[in-house]
């Protein structure tokens, strides 16, 4: 398991229980900070993803995430991100 696969998992099993507010560089090189969570308690059930009847192909350099702020789901890659804090 390399270092970004475990960085990847701690953030996973962290956005699942707490909100996490990350910090990232966008593919046009803009930087941008996000809100973010996958608790299910704090994803409205109108907003839970949708099962796809065509098999989707995960990117495990991608991590789809709920934004908080925005209401909605967004996605950045894990080697863009230049800081992740654990919020309450």
């Amino acid at each position: 398991m390399t270092l970004q696969d475990e960085f990847r998992t701690d953030l996973i099993e962290a956005l699942k229980i707490k909100k996490c507010l990350v910090h990232f560089r966008k593919v046009n090189g803009e930087e941008r900070r996000m809100t973010c969570t996958l608790d299910a308690k704090l994803i409205p059930e109108s907003a839970e993803q949708k099962v796809s009847k065509s098999p989707r192909v995960v990117n495990p350099d991608v991590l789809p995430v709920y934004d908080i702020d925005a209401q909605g789901w967004r996605s950045f890659r894990i080697n863009s991100i230049i800081s992740a804090i654990i919020l309450n």
